[in-house]
């Protein structure tokens, strides 16, 4: 952005997280794309030491509403990095686990997310048009979809179904299996999280 532009992309946009590991993967994952550390501000709320940025792309990292928010924990954490965005504020994340109901600043936030329809982003999906599915009904469509999934992932797959049991992996579904084999033997990490109920022996 340099190039024949006054303002630099370092004080355009800002990447904050409020943890440090996520800070680090995401600037190894910067460099990969040949953005070296000084052309772009990325780091938890400190990093910005009090500055504003047009931009600011936000990633919580947590994928469960099961434990507590770390940017819960201190009021001001989630309303500054909030309050750094001059016209943008975007959340790469989960919203789901986000407590709409809630007047932590999680559930704050979610409110201002969720008030118009077009806070949401759009047109940036990796899947192909025809696999957008609101619904996949059956176990085959299910498989199916996922088969496809696998054979094109490059670096880590994380499978998250209500109906993925260990009785279901073991005896329902082996091209999946098969699928998950070759999927790993290509280099790439798969990480089933199966239902704990389903999971859970009857007696």
């Amino acid at each position: 952005m340099d190039h024949g532009h006054k303002t630099r992309l370092k004080d355009t946009i800002a990447i904050v997280t409020p943890f440090k590991e996520q800070s680090n993967t995401i600037k190894r994952e910067l460099q990969k794309e040949g953005l070296k550390d000084e052309e772009l501000t990325c780091g938890t709320i400190h990093a910005l030491q009090g500055a504003e940025r047009k931009v600011i792309i936000f990633s919580p990292v947590y994928d469960s509403d099961k434990t507590e928010f770390f940017f819960d924990r201190n009021t001001n954490m989630l309303n500054v990095a909030v309050s750094r965005a001059k016209d943008s504020f975007l959340y790469f994340g989960n919203v789901d686990i986000l407590p709409v109901k809630e007047s932590l600043p999680s559930g704050q936030l979610a409110r201002k997310l969720f008030a118009h329809k077009s806070n949401q982003i759009v047109g940036v999906s990796s899947f192909q048009p025809d696999e957008i599915i609101a619904n996949l009904t059956g176990a085959k469509a299910h498989d199916d979809w996922l088969i496809r999934q696998l054979s094109r992932a490059q670096e880590r797959v994380d499978i998250s179904a209500p109906y993925i049991s260990n009785l279901v992996l073991q005896d329902q579904a082996k091209p999946v299996l098969v699928a998950m084999e070759s999927c790993i033997n290509r280099g790439v990490s798969v990480v089933v999280h199966p239902s704990a109920e389903m999971n859970t022996e009857k007696k």
